[in-house]
């Protein structure tokens, strides 16, 4: 089915269109998927069904402002990080660029912290260390380590200029970034482990 509002022109929220702009998949059964127009979804069962159920979540918590990006849990795909576009004067009662859900979409934080308040393009999730993601901004590539209690600039050379997406070479250590109209940057990371899989507790 239509995961969007369903417009033909401009979307209601403002964007071009009602599209589904990001889709992420996890360990497990679930997926998730976002849209233009503000829209998340989850779908439970959606590796393994072949008519999925889907969900809205973060209804009434999450900026209705376009999906640019989900990164998924290797391990759990309850776990989930969530990025927008936009800025925050576009929906004052709901700032922030990103947002974590540890329960499947029921709900969610806000982990923006100290990120700058501009278009988040791309998130990804650092399988070597539970609470490392990076993030790919419209003034270019930041990473927390605390699971965004704070985040800081990615590397020292690559100018700043919109990153529309980052990737991670999990095996040899390197992540790659491309930028509009700058060109592609990489950077390396030699004193990481190899990705593995860690025990997740709980009190």
């Amino acid at each position: 089915g239509d995961l969007t509002t369903g417009c033909t022109g401009a979307a209601p929220n403002g964007a071009r269109n009602c599209t589904i702009t990001s889709i992420g998949v996890g360990g497990g059964t679930g997926v998730y998927a976002g849209t233009n127009d503000g829209l998340l979804w989850v779908s439970p069962d959606g590796q393994t069904s072949g008519t999925p159920t889907w969900i809205q979540i973060g209804k009434s918590t999450l900026p209705n402002r376009p999906v640019s990006g989900i990164a998924v849990d290797r391990s759990d795909w309850r776990t989930a990080y969530v990025a927008y576009n936009g800025f925050d004067a576009a929906t004052p009662a709901h700032p922030g660029h990103v947002f974590k859900t540890i329960d499947g979409g029921q709900t969610f934080q806000n982990i923006t912290a100290n990120l700058p308040d501009s278009p988040v393009n791309w998130v990804i999730v650092d399988p070597a260390y539970r609470d490392t993601i990076y993030a790919a901004t419209d003034v270019g590539p930041f990473v927390t380590y605390n699971g965004g209690a704070s985040w800081f600039a990615l590397g020292s050379a690559i100018p700043v200029v919109a990153v529309d997406q980052i990737s991670l070479d999990t095996f040899h250590r390197v992540l790659a970034a491309g930028t509009h109209g700058r060109g592609a940057w990489t950077i390396s990371d030699s004193s990481a482990p190899a990705p593995g899989l860690y025990e997740q507790t709980t009190d």
